[in-house]
């Protein structure tokens, strides 16, 4: 729980605020003990609210968090379904944390993701990602975002946060 937080804190910080997709993006941290590259790139929904946003480092390895900025999953744990360019939807495991807005319907804050090693490498090149904020069959509110140029830098990303790391 403590990492969820630390790294919420770093993506509400790090975030763009107004540009709609982004390639890879790399950075360095030095530390006392040793230089953590950060790789990062995310996209605005096509349509809707939603930004989806892709993380990796040397230290943490591969992160996804999709912040919908509206209502489509009660807070806890649930299942969300991606599919990501013509591959075939993967169901994966997730968190939702949400607010509750004073008697209104909660908003979710972020749908966090958990067994990313099942699309890493399908997602760090990918053109377009549809999330179903429920598994399959399954009615729900669905987002679609469309990324430019990640498979340039697939490669780097795939070095600093290898698969099944």
């Amino acid at each position: 729980m403590k990492n969820h937080i630390a790294l919420l804190v770093l993506v509400l910080v790090a975030s763009p605020a107004a540009a709609e997709r982004q390639s890879w993006q790399t950075t360095h941290q030095a530390t006392r003990f040793e230089d953590v590259v950060q790789m990062s790139a995310f996209a605005d929904a096509d349509k809707g609210p939603d930004r989806m946003n892709l993380y990796c480092d040397s230290s943490n390895g591969f992160r996804l968090l999709i912040f919908p900025k509206r209502f489509v999953l009660s807070e806890g744990e649930t299942k969300i379904t991606l599919k990501i360019d013509d591959r075939p939807p993967v169901v994966m495991e997730a968190n939702a944390f949400a607010d509750d807005d004073g008697g209104k319907a909660p908003d979710t804050d972020v749908v966090v993701p958990l067994n990313t090693d099942l699309v890493e490498r399908a997602i760090g090149a990918a053109q377009h990602v549809t999330v179903h904020y429920a598994p399959p069959g399954v009615p729900a509110a669905d987002a679609s975002f469309t990324f430019e140029n990640l498979a340039s830098g697939q490669a780097e990303m795939l070095k600093v946060c290898p698969v099944g790391r």
